[in-house]
């Protein structure tokens, strides 16, 4: 999956346009969920990597997203936290 430019560097050397995913990825399904540092929220199908959906929270993902009791749990570099239900 090709993600964004990183809204932040946090790699020494790297260049200007770094696209990095820097967290953990997570399946749920047929679908792996990660974070990107482009600030995007990415839900990608496992079978071919097409992005099924994609969420601006405005800031860095750098933490696992958690998925519990039917809703997916996530946080920004900016220490929001965002809940999303799980539709089936």
């Amino acid at each position: 999956v090709d993600v964004g430019s990183a809204l932040v560097n946090t790699h020494p050397n790297a260049h200007k346009n770094l696209h990095a995913v820097e967290s953990s990825p997570v399946r749920i399904g047929d679908y792996v969920v990660f974070g990107a540092s482009d600030g995007y929220l990415y839900v990608a199908s496992i079978a071919n990597g097409d992005i099924k959906q994609k969420i601006n929270l405005g800031a860095p993902i750098f933490s696992t997203v958690a998925a519990v009791g039917g809703f997916l749990f996530v946080t920004d570099l900016s220490g929001n936290m965002s809940a999303f239900r799980l539709l089936k």
